[in-house]
């Protein structure tokens, strides 16, 4: 089974806890100019910080490849667009004022893949435009979620999930137990996530025309060697 089949019927509830959407939204909100109207929202998943943007008179629209993920955004209602568009692939038929990537996007990109993201999106802004998003950092990945096994047990379903990292990518195993009536079906999946080192990030976007400021976790705060989720505010020059 394919990343996000099973997954995309339980990520606002699993990740409730370790994702604060409201307290990123105002980070972000905080970070763009007054003038800023437009903006996409690039692996918006079941869109909750799509349309904790557009709740703030934001022209946004939210992309993600996962079908399955953005039906569960649209059916959250709201008067939010949604695409079906791969992170790759990135576009927009005019420049924009902003584009986020937020909880983890960028990590199912390959290093490879980052500089034709980086440089597609660069090409969609408005000079002065921001692009805000964050990645799960190479500490997170290879210490505290690498080589671990985490679980969840509701009512209705039960999740297993199993990681095993290897030199800059971690392979996440999930298995889902169902309840359906009196029984159980069992659902697999598995994602791979890649652990970017931060300052080869951040001289990735400076060689491609962004001012770059890192920060622990949608706050002011500086990064340091145990930060978990770094986020990027870059300029477009």
């Amino acid at each position: 089974m394919s990343a996000y089949n099973c997954l995309a019927n339980y990520y606002n509830r699993f990740t409730q806890e370790d994702a604060d959407y409201s307290k990123w939204v105002q980070f972000v909100l905080a970070q763009l100019p007054p003038s800023a109207q437009r903006g996409v929202d690039l692996a918006c998943g079941t869109g909750k910080m799509t349309r904790l943007l557009a709740a703030n008179r934001l022209d946004v629209v939210g992309m993600d490849s996962s079908q399955d993920m953005l039906a569960q955004a649209t059916a959250q209602g709201g008067k939010c667009r949604y695409v079906c568009q791969r992170l790759q692939d990135f576009s927009t038929p005019s420049k924009v004022d902003f584009v986020t990537i937020v909880n983890d996007g960028v990590n199912y990109l390959q290093p490879n893949e980052l500089p034709r993201l980086f440089q597609r999106v660069h090409s969609c802004l408005k000079t002065g435009a921001k692009l805000i998003f964050d990645i799960s950092s190479y500490y997170k990945l290879s210490q505290v979620v690498g080589n671990n096994v985490f679980f969840v047990d509701d009512d209705d379903v039960t999740c297993l999930w199993s990681n095993t990292f290897d030199t800059d990518k971690v392979q996440m195993d999930l298995t889902f137990f169902v309840k359906q009536g009196d029984l159980y079906q069992r659902f697999d999946e598995m994602h791979v996530q890649y652990a970017h080192q931060t300052q080869q990030v951040v001289q990735l976007l400076s060689q491609i025309g962004f001012d770059v400021v890192t920060y622990d976790c949608y706050t002011t705060n500086p990064i340091t060697t145990t930060t978990q989720r770094v986020t990027f505010v870059a300029t477009k020059h």
